[in-house]
């Protein structure tokens, strides 16, 4: 395996694996995408297929709904869950309706994207490594969501006003006690600014996303790097940037432009380049369509939410994930099951002498790291620099299974 000494994670907002990447499949790249068959039915029993004719913007002007009442509605088809009752993947025409109040808007929680209009994901994941059956953390919105991908755990939260100012453990801690560089660069804001033991080594732990661009330049990246995008329109000394997050309903070519900034800058220092590992990846699926029910897993904790009654032992939907390193072959699909804390995980292992450890929960202790994607001993020069047409993709080949 490749000495990987960077992992960056550039994590998006609200989007489901098949709403962005569902019709890239085809016969040479098998992913567990869509058929073009896959229905839910609405209030009334009308069925509504999946489409490939989502907008950048325009279809989700009313944000779908994704608290946890919502998302046992569209992973269950009800909200009187059985005791043994699987998830089917049939309530996300009915959530929406009940947000909209519209049959006609409802229909478009089944919106998809064409491959080409999502150029810049599209051939990453294609070049490099999809994971098609990465799940967000647990079946709610972004806050408790986020929280995991930092430290493991929500405390038994599972709302949107969650007490950050609890004694939360992180990564970043985790690395600092190796002797190991962490930073959060983000754009407008990140939750992380609550977290006190943050914010006390400001100066240590943050920056901003043009630092990250001057950080891989100048061969200063730190080995574990988070990347926040822009969460809200900004108009500074007249000058107007618009929220690059994908969140609905902002523009879903504006993060198209921040993950090929993300890459670019990565590409810019061929000695950072050739050790890093970068990760795309969606916090949470924002009540869009997806066919994969998504798994039981092991609780962090023995914290478990009261009210609604939830004991984190099922991951929430699944979610678009691409991996991007030189040292993986073009085509990869890693079928391995992975969550949040699959980065806590993988950076633990990459950078420390405490993996496998319960240092961040249970869950982190067990779940699979994808650093197994990186197969090759050197690295690749046939990557996408998205100036010149990228080449075409290999043929898909499997790998990352649990390690």
């Amino acid at each position: 395996m490749p000495d990987i000494k960077h992992l960056a994670v550039l994590m998006m907002e609200n989007r489901s694996f098949d709403h962005m990447l569902g019709f890239v499949r085809s016969e040479d790249y098998p992913i567990d995408g869509l058929a073009g068959n896959e229905a839910n039915r609405d209030e009334d029993g009308e069925p509504s297929k999946v489409n490939d004719g989502a907008r950048y913007s325009g279809d989700l002007r009313v944000d779908p709904g994704h608290s946890f009442g919502h998302v046992k509605l569209q992973i269950y088809g009800t909200t009187e869950v059985q005791p043994g009752q699987q998830p089917d993947m049939s309530g996300f025409v009915k959530s929406y309706q009940r947000v909209t109040g519209s049959p006609a808007k409802a229909k478009r929680i089944m919106n998809c994207f064409k491959p080409d209009k999502l150029p810049i994901l599209t051939t990453l994941a294609r070049q490099f490594a999809v994971c098609d059956r990465w799940f967000c953390a647990v079946p709610g919105p972004t806050f408790p969501n986020r929280i995991y991908a930092h430290a493991g755990t929500s405390l038994g939260r599972l709302d949107m006003s969650p007490d950050f100012l609890r004694r939360y453990r992180t990564i970043y801690e985790v690395l600092r006690e190796q002797r190991v560089s962490s930073t959060i660069y983000y754009h407008d804001q990140t939750l992380t600014m609550s977290l006190p033991s943050l914010v006390q080594n400001q100066a240590q732990f943050f920056g901003n996303i043009n630092q990250f661009v001057q950080d891989c330049r100048n061969d200063q990246l730190p080995a574990y790097c988070f990347i926040e995008p822009r969460y809200n329109r900004q108009d500074i000394d007249g000058d107007y940037f618009p929220a690059n997050d994908q969140h609905p309903d902002h523009d879903v070519a504006e993060g198209e432009k921040l993950i090929k900034q993300v890459y670019l800058a990565l590409r810019s220092n061929p000695r950072v380049w050739e050790s890093s590992l970068l990760v795309i990846l969606y916090d949470q699926h924002g009540g869009i369509y997806d066919h994969v029910p998504p798994p039981t897993c092991v609780a962090p904790d023995s914290l478990a939410c009261q009210q609604p009654s939830f004991d984190f032992t099922r991951l929430g939907v699944r979610v678009p994930a691409v991996l991007v390193s030189p040292y993986i072959e073009a085509g990869t699909i890693s079928r391995a099951q992975y969550d949040h804390t699959s980065l806590l995980a993988t950076a633990m292992k990459l950078f420390t002498s405490a993996w496998p450890s319960q240092t961040l929960g249970q869950r982190a202790a067990a779940a699979n790291t994808f650093d197994a994607v990186c197969t090759r001993s050197t690295a690749r020069t046939d990557v996408p620099d998205f100036v010149r047409r990228a080449a075409g993709a290999g043929r898909a080949r499997a790998a990352g299974g649990p390690s």
